[in-house]
């Protein structure tokens, strides 16, 4: 019985446990490599993946105004095309529609939004284990 005892535990310290602690330690004084890596001081993985997370958000910015600006435009040839023939009532029900379509725009960029921060953090809760793994 005792044999058996040692048996789990020693599967359990060299599966489970130094493998954690070892990778823990490595995901603190993990480096990345690159060209000119000894010249320049040591990237964590912690800045590099803030780095890509910080590039991300500049592109959906970017993103974000392109699609801001189409919108505007799309709507002010709308609001003129209808302006003219239909008169007052024609116009009033144009603006309720255009409110509708701004909120489902609006929605779709949450959810747009929503994925792209899972998939950013899956991605890296994904690279950090492989790399401390390598290293």
């Amino acid at each position: 019985m005792f044999f058996a005892q040692f048996i789990l535990m020693d599967l359990f310290i060299c599966g489970i446990a130094v493998p954690r602690l070892v990778s823990f330690h490595k995901y603190i004084t993990i480096t990345v490599d690159y060209p000119g890596f000894p010249q320049k001081q040591g990237d964590d993985v912690a800045t590099m993946t803030t780095r890509r997370r910080r590039r991300r958000r500049r592109r959906r910015r970017r993103r974000r105004r392109r699609r801001r600006r189409r919108r505007r435009r799309r709507r002010r040839s709308r609001r003129r095309g209808g302006g003219g023939g239909g008169g007052g009532g024609g116009g009033g029900g144009e603006e309720e529609e255009e409110e509708e379509e701004e909120e489902e725009q609006q929605q779709q960029q949450q959810q747009q939004q929503q994925q792209q921060q899972q998939t950013t953090t899956t991605t890296t809760f994904l690279i950090l284990p492989i790399l401390a793994y390598d290293t």
